[in-house]
């Protein structure tokens, strides 16, 4: 297939290119090219190309020399399942622990008791098979030239990214949104909103009054996004796309307890690029100024194309890893409150960031949502409606009104506990 076949390209020119040394000015020349590419701003060659589409990806490395970097440094470089290191670089930098770590998105996240469970998220991207993830795929909707096709053909399979970014949202060993069900769609962005809004219709007709869709995408950015956003708004849905995650959040790249920004530039590399690139100049300054948006991780482990058991650890992308994590994070704490709506929870995330790099911060948000949800439905019994053991957490008003119901029939807290 021409991924695969693009991948082993890749995996060629890196290994005819690599030098027999890896240091810290590789490392950096890398970065600049990234920012370079991230940016829009010149032509790259062909082994630049590679390394930042493939890096150490199925290559072996146990000839290259690796000691002069850092454990940062060493985690700027993407690598996969198949890369192979000799004794003294595992030794050294442990790749298969920050393969595994990168499953993880961080920031608190697993210290949530809530999953996505029973939220339904559409996905618009490029061509792929998303089965090869293991999110809960529910249906899969291709539709060209006006036809729907609802099976994977090869050519789907051919692009990496609708996989990265299906996995990035809800695979269960490295998603954001473990346990929400996935709707994965090719096409026009006219035919993937009335798809969402003919799904909802069907559900309300159904009554399945649980069901909803709530939209990601990859780096695509919706010219009648406000348009699109009434139109799903009106049957329950939100549209999450580069219109709305460039105005509230930016990326950041983790490596241990270093935080990088990748699209921040300085003052001098401004002034530099501006000079070089004239024509671009608006789109340099707008990239630079969003250092105050909240930051999203983006060092993440990722299914990986043409592989059903194999991972692959991006060290940076972009917003096309971005808005998909935001998106899942969007689903999970909708798990809690229905009610919640994107624009209400870009705002507690502006307002819980944490450090000067103004850092996504999870359990400040779930805390946030807790507190709005006892000023609306009372505090008595709440906490201990929330801690049984046998309550699902998928909806915690439905759970505090059910507690707040038995208690006024005269059964105390503990009885309530166990009758749940």
């Amino acid at each position: 297939m021409k991924q695969e076949r693009e991948q082993e390209r890749y995996k060629v020119v890196v290994s005819q290119n690599l030098p027999k040394k890896i240091d810290s000015e590789f490392v950096r020349y890398y970065f600049g090219k990234m920012n370079q590419l991230r940016l829009g701003l010149g032509d790259l060659n062909e082994f630049e190309n590679a390394m930042i589409m493939n890096g150490l990806a199925g290559i072996d490395c146990r000839g290259i020399d690796f000691r002069e970097l850092s454990q940062g440094e060493f985690e700027s470089i993407p690598f996969d399942t198949f890369s192979i290191f000799s004794k003294e670089t595992i030794e050294q930098f442990n790749p298969e622990n920050i393969l595994e770590r990168g499953k993880s998105f961080g920031q608190g996240l697993d210290q949530i008791p809530l999953t996505g469970k029973g939220i339904h998220i559409a996905i618009r991207d490029q061509n792929c098979n998303p089965y090869l993830t293991d999110a809960n795929i529910v249906d899969y909707t291709r539709v060209k030239n006006g036809k729907v096709y609802k099976q994977v053909s090869d050519y789907d399979i051919e692009h990496m990214h609708g996989k990265a970014t299906t996995s990035l949202l809800a695979s269960k060993s490295c998603g954001v949104a473990k346990d929400a069900d996935v709707h994965f769609f090719s096409g026009s962005i006219d035919d993937y909103v009335k798809y969402i809004v003919d799904y909802n219709k069907k559900c309300k007709e159904e009554n399945k009054e649980e069901d909803m869709i709530l939209i990601a995408s990859g780096s695509w950015r919706d010219k009648n996004f406000i348009n699109h956003s009434e139109i799903l708004r009106d049957n329950g849905c939100e549209l999450i796309c580069a219109n709305n995650f460039d105005k509230n959040f930016n990326e950041f790249t983790s490596n241990g307890e270093d935080v990088q920004v990748p699209l921040k530039v300085s003052e001098k590399e401004l002034e530099m690029l501006i000079k070089e690139y004239p024509d671009r100049a608006e789109m340099i300054k707008y990239q630079a100024e969003r250092k105050d948006m909240v930051k999203i991780p983006i060092s993440r482990t990722y299914h990986q194309v043409g592989e059903s058991n194999g991972f692959k650890y991006q060290s940076a992308y972009s917003t096309s890893w971005g808005i998909p994590q935001v998106a899942g994070l969007f689903a999970v704490f909708k798990q809690a409150d229905r009610t919640l709506t994107f624009d209400q929870f870009c705002e507690i995330a502006n307002r819980t960031a944490k450090g000067k790099e103004r850092i996504i911060n999870p359990p400040e948000i779930y805390k946030e949502l807790e507190r709005n949800l006892q000023k609306q439905d009372g505090k008595n019994g709440f906490d201990d409606c929330m801690k049984s053991k046998g309550l699902s957490v998928s909806n915690m008003r439905q759970a505090w009104r059910y507690t707040k119901t038995t208690l006024q029939h005269g059964e105390t807290k503990k009885d309530n506990q166990q009758s749940l």
